[in-house]
C-alpha cells in the first residue's frame, strides 16, 4: 500500500511540475540573431570603451556574421594592431580586415565610433547609433558599403571615414558641424542632399565619384539628384538637352558619360545617365511622379510587412490556444490525481486504524 501511494505522489509531483513550466513560460518573438553578443566577448580600455574582441569574441566571431555590441557601450575604437604590436591575435582582434559582416548593430549608447573602427571590413548592412556624435577617420574605409543612414545628432565626420564604398546617395543630417577631407571620396554618390551648413574641407570631400544615374522618367530634373540639387556638369553631350531645369533624353540614345566638378573638386567625378524610355515605360513629366512612384512603392513594402506580421500574430494566437488547451488537460489530470490521492489517503487511514 505505502509503495502504491509514493507511486501516485511522484505522479501528482510530476503534473504540477508540468503545469507550472506551461504556465510560466515566456512567448520569445523570433529572432535572426541566432547568437548573443556580451560584455565579454569585447575587450575595454576603460568602463564602456570597447576596442577589440576578446578571446570569447573570437570563438563567437566563428558562428556569426551579425555583430551587435552590448547595450551600454560608449565607444568603440579601432586600429588595436598598431598598439599592441605583442599581441599575436591583434588584426584578428580588430572588426575590420578583411572580417565580412551580413550587419554591424551599433547601440544608442554609443557616441563616439572611433578611428578605423571597422576599417577595410566587408559589411552589407550597418545600423549606426542614434545618438552618434563623432564619426572618426577611416572609420568604414573599404567597406563596400552600398548605404548608411547618419544620425540626427551627428557632429563631426573625421577625414576618410566613408571614402571607398558603393554609397548611391546620402543625406548629410543638419547637426553635422565639420566634414574632414575625402570623407567620401571614391563612391558612387549620384544624390547628396546637405540639410546644415557645415564646414566642408576643401580637399575632395566628395571628389572621384563613379555614377551609375537611373531617372525613373523622361524629362528629369536637376533637382532630384546632384550636390543639392546641383550637377556640375562640364558639358553636355549629343543626346541629352539641358532646358529649364529639365534634362531631356533624344528616343534613339540609350545613355550619356559626363564629367562633372562642382564647387572646385568638392564633388567630382563622371556619371553615366540611363534614358528611362530604354528601360522603362514610366514617361510622366509631372514634377511630382518620381515622388508618387516612390511612394508606390514604400506602400507596397508596408503592405507587405503588415501581411507578414498578421501572420506571425496569428500563429502566436494559435500556438497559445493550443498550448492553453494543453495546459486544461493537464489540470483536469491534475485534479482527477488529487481526489484519487485523497481517496488513497483516506482509505490508508482506514486500515492503519484497523
Amino acid at each position: 500500500m505505502k509503495k502504491i501511494t509514493s507511486g501516485i505522489l511522484a505522479v501528482i509531483m510530476l503534473l504540477v511540475s508540468l503545469v507550472n513550466i506551461l504556465a510560466v513560460s515566456p512567448v520569445y518573438a523570433s529572432t535572426d540573431y541566432k547568437v548573443e553578443w556580451t560584455e565579454d566577448d569585447f575587450m575595454y580600455s576603460s568602463e564602456g570603451n570597447i576596442i577589440a574582441f576578446s578571446d570569447k569574441g573570437l570563438e563567437k566571431k566563428e558562428k556569426t556574421n551579425v555583430l551587435v555590441f552590448p547595450e551600454g557601450t560608449k565607444s568603440i575604437n579601432g586600429n588595436y594592431s598598431l598598439s599592441h604590436s605583442n599581441d599575436e591575435l591583434r588584426y584578428k582582434r580588430e572588426f575590420g580586415r578583411g572580417k565580412h559582416w551580413d550587419k554591424v548593430i551599433i547601440p544608442d549608447s554609443v557616441k563616439h565610433l572611433g578611428y578605423a573602427a571597422f576599417y577595410e571590413a566587408s559589411i552589407d548592412e550597418v545600423k549606426l547609433s542614434n545618438s552618434l556624435t563623432y564619426l572618426g577617420g577611416l572609420a568604414f574605409f573599404n567597406c563596400g558599403l552600398r548605404e548608411v543612414t547618419l544620425p540626427n545628432t551627428l557632429v563631426n565626420i573625421e577625414h576618410n571615414a566613408f571614402e571607398r564604398n558603393n554609397l548611391q546617395e546620402i543625406t548629410i543630417p543638419k547637426s553635422v558641424k565639420t566634414i574632414e577631407q575625402y570623407a567620401f571620396s571614391r563612391n558612387k554618390l549620384h544624390t547628396i542632399k546637405v540639410l546644415g551648413n557645415p564646414n566642408i574641407n576643401s580637399k575632395g570631400v566628395f571628389h572621384n565619384q563613379d555614377v551609375e544615374y537611373r531617372p525613373k522618367q523622361n524629362p528629369f530634373y536637376e533637382n532630384h539628384f546632384g550636390f543639392n540639387g546641383n550637377q556640375g556638369f562640364k558639358s553636355i553631350p549629343n543626346g541629352l538637352r539641358f532646358e529649364n531645369g529639365e534634362f531631356v533624353f533624344d528616343k534613339n540614345v540609350d545613355s550619356v558619360e559626363l564629367e562633372f566638378d562642382y564647387n572646385n573638386d568638392m564633388y567630382q567625378g563622371k556619371m553615366t545617365i540611363y534614358n528611362p524610355n530604354k528601360y522603362s515605360i514610366d514617361t510622366q513629366t509631372d514634377l511630382t511622379g518620381q515622388d508618387i512612384d516612390e511612394k508606390d512603392n514604400k506602400i507596397d513594402d508596408l503592405t507587405k510587412n503588415i501581411k507578414d506580421l498578421e501572420n506571425q500574430i496569428k500563429d502566436l494566437n494559435d500556438k497559445k490556444q493550443e498550448d492553453q488547451s494543453k495546459i486544461d488537460e493537464l489540470k483536469e489530470k491534475l485534479e482527477s490525481c488529487k481526489d484519487n490521492g485523497e481517496k488513497l489517503k483516506q482509505e490508508k487511514a482506514k486500515l492503519e486504524e484497523e
